[in-house]
């Protein structure tokens, strides 16, 4: 997964990357459960990075 940054101009600039995991159960995989981590290097310093993780639960 990548994370875009898009100008005004239209040009897009990757932001950051990740990962994204899932889990998938019940009748007919109707339940998804995840986790998403992105990594970020921050552009206004120099050795500056983040990491943002996050999760999820659907059903359809």
């Amino acid at each position: 997964m990548v994370e875009l940054l898009t100008s005004s101009t239209g040009a897009s600039t990757a932001l950051g990357q990740g990962q994204f995991y899932a889990l998938m159960a019940g009748e007919d995989a109707s339940e998804i459960v995840g986790v998403v981590v992105v990594e970020v290097q921050d552009p206004r310093f120099d050795d500056v990075s983040t990491q943002e993780s996050g999760g999820f639960i659907v059903y359809r």
